[in-house]
């Protein structure tokens, strides 16, 4: 008989000094629960008022998570789209319905 291994893939969107109040105590209930890794994507400069380099006590609460096992991955530097303005409909449906802050969204793939 095969045993059945479950998986869960946990995933913060748009971690910044900020939303950290927000994530806190869903982070404590699961880490409550045991072992579950977790992927932080983080902005560094969350809407251009937020930097990690002004918020040590945040950045110490990453550097945590990944000795515990957690990864980091980049959300944008900003998260926030601030180039021209969209010059086709499906373009503007991406950048101003679907996200505003579709910071990458323009890259190319080799860009990007």
């Amino acid at each position: 008989m095969v045993e059945e291994m479950k998986a869960v893939c946990l995933v913060l969107h748009d971690v910044a000094p900020s939303t950290w109040a927000d994530y806190q105590p869903f982070v404590e209930a699961v880490d409550a629960l045991g072992d579950v890794p977790m992927t932080w994507l983080v902005v560094p400069d969350f809407h251009r008022h937020d930097a990690l380099d002004a918020n040590p006590a945040f950045r110490r609460v990453l550097d945590a998570r990944v000795a515990r096992g957690d990864e980091l991955a980049l959300h944008g530097y900003y998260h926030d789209d601030q180039e021209p303005l969209p010059n086709n409909p499906r373009d503007w449906f991406m950048r101003r319905v679907y996200t505003h802050e579709g910071e990458f969204y323009r890259l190319s793939r080799e860009a990007a």
